[in-house]
């Protein structure tokens, strides 16, 4: 097994961190954390799949070891177009040739933007997994993203000021184990604060990418809990039943938002869901 960190510079001369995992596998899985947090909250993954694929993990533009203002972001969709400079990183350097493309949370919209907007037919994925994407969000964000157009919220995330504001990050909707939001909270890597240009990049980009389908030409697959207080679990089901029909969705009842830090009764189909999803046998050759 080879483990290495290396700065990945891209156009606009910030330095991602990215730490990669190779097992000298033919596939890889490129995964992408969610807002505020880093990298490291998602190391499980090796565990899970280092018998079939290399892993990539890199931290976003902002947020743990990589430049950028923190929990900042100029254009959301700089976080999809950073998700390119990656693949196309791994395809030069790495000769990567099949790879999935797993996000969570607003990693999962970050996923979702790049295979609706920005991917490339030449270099396309293999499968993708969505883990509690924000396709609609509870309370006055919510709101916003129903009953405001995405012009509106576009023009609102392009204002050049920004503030950071705490208590835009729910570490308390995170999971049912109380620990999981203690230990987000010393974490010093993770952001419990954000900028209202990022929260409202986030809204924005959200109202956009989700009011039309992904036609994802690949497997799909999404997982989500039905009680999750961070993103909307009715607005998830609704897209995905009446826009991306072909993807394949589990619901675990009853969990939260972070399905890979809840308690047993939840985590465990959700690790379930996630491994049968990956499973490379069916579409490896």
């Amino acid at each position: 097994m080879y483990t290495d960190s290396e700065k990945l510079k891209i156009r606009d001369g910030l330095s991602l961190h990215l730490e990669i995992i190779e097992h000298g596998k033919p596939r890889w899985i490129i995964a992408t954390h969610g807002v505020g947090e880093h990298l490291g909250r998602h190391k499980y993954l090796v565990e899970l799949f280092k018998s079939n694929y290399n892993i990539l993990f890199y931290d976003l533009r902002g947020h743990g070891q990589s430049e950028g203002k923190r929990a900042f972001v100029g254009k959301f969709e700089d976080y999809a177009k950073d998700l390119g400079e990656i693949i196309y990183h791994l395809k030069k350097n790495y000769k990567m040739e099949k790879y999935v493309l797993f996000g969570h949370s607003m990693g999962g919209l970050v996923t979702a933007d790049f295979i609706q907007n920005f991917s490339d037919d030449e270099c396309y994925p293999e499968k993708v997994f969505l883990s509690a994407p924000p396709i609609g969000l509870p309370g006055p964000g919510g709101m916003v993203m129903k009953y405001v157009s995405p012009k509106i919220t576009e023009a609102l995330a392009g204002v050049p000021f920004s503030l950071d504001l705490k208590g835009l990050v729910d570490v308390a909707g995170l999971s049912h184990d109380p620990r999981v939001a203690e230990d987000y909270k010393k974490d010093p890597l993770n952001c419990l604060s954000m900028h209202t240009k990022l929260a409202l990049g986030l809204v924005s980009r959200s109202a956009r990418v989700f009011s039309r389908p992904l036609r994802i030409k690949c497997p799909s697959f999404c997982a989500y809990g039905s009680n999750d207080p961070v993103c909307s679990a009715g607005a998830t089901k609704t897209f995905f039943r009446d826009l991306e029909k072909n993807t394949q969705v589990f619901e675990v009842d009853g969990a939260f938002h972070e399905l890979h830090n809840e308690v047993k009764e939840y985590k465990r189909p959700y690790m379930d869901f996630l491994v049968k999803s990956l499973s490379p046998e069916d579409i490896f050759a």
